[in-house]
């Protein structure tokens, strides 16, 4: 598992979204002003840890329209978004950021203070397998976001954006198949690996990380 820590230090004016939820209109704050993973200088970030405590109010996440998606079952399909567990519905953005949404309110519960913040997450990458590649060599789930932290009550940017990615190692074969039985969706493993990645960064590092395994 990789789990690479980038912050953007130099970026304090990003619009706040109005909403919680996910795809929620928060203006693809990150692509807008072409922030990508390869353009990012890593530098440590200990501001947060210095945060008075804090609960978090709202949590929103956001696919960009812009990120590419594709139905093609092929072991390496080239697409920022691969996501099969679901029917297509035409629509593997909001998906996606439905999973990520659902993994940012896991990963907030039980923060507590008095300083009422806002998580924006930005999916850069969402990648599970293909159908051919689950059902033989297995692999793994490659997932890449940007958080950010802003105070609810005023918008203010709190801590600027920061980018996080991981590596969640994927079954395949019949493997794949007796996970899937007992419960261990590719879906509930990328969502339990993400809120315990998510909330690792909130709490400077006290909730270890979930590699959600099956079968040991």
């Amino acid at each position: 598992m990789i789990n690479r820590r980038v912050f953007l230090g130099g970026v304090a004016a990003f619009g706040v979204a109005g909403c919680a939820g996910p795809n929620s209109a928060s203006g693809n704050w990150a692509f807008q002003l072409g922030i990508l993973p390869d353009k990012m200088a890593p530098q440590r970030d200990a501001r947060l840890e210095d945060l008075p405590p804090f609960f978090i109010r709202n949590v929103n996440a956001e696919a960009p329209r812009m990120l590419t998606s594709t139905e093609e079952n092929r072991f390496k399909p080239r697409a920022d978004i691969i996501w099969r567990e679901e029917p297509f519905d035409g629509d593997r953005h909001s998906q996606v950021a439905k999973i990520v949404h659902e993994a940012g309110h896991m990963a907030v519960i039980g923060l507590e203070g008095d300083l009422e913040l806002t998580l924006d997450i930005e999916i850069l990458r969402f990648h599970a397998l293909t159908q051919i590649t689950r059902y033989t060599v297995g692999g793994s789930h490659s997932v890449e976001l940007l958080l950010r932290l802003s105070n609810t009550a005023t918008g203010e940017l709190v801590i600027p954006a920061w980018a996080i990615s991981t590596e969640l190692p994927a079954f395949g074969g019949q493997k794949a198949v007796e996970a899937e039985i007992a419960g261990f969706t590719q879906r509930s493993r990328i969502r339990q690996h993400l809120a315990s990645l998510i909330r690792h960064e909130l709490d400077g590092g006290k909730t270890p990380i979930d590699m959600v395994e099956f079968g040991r």
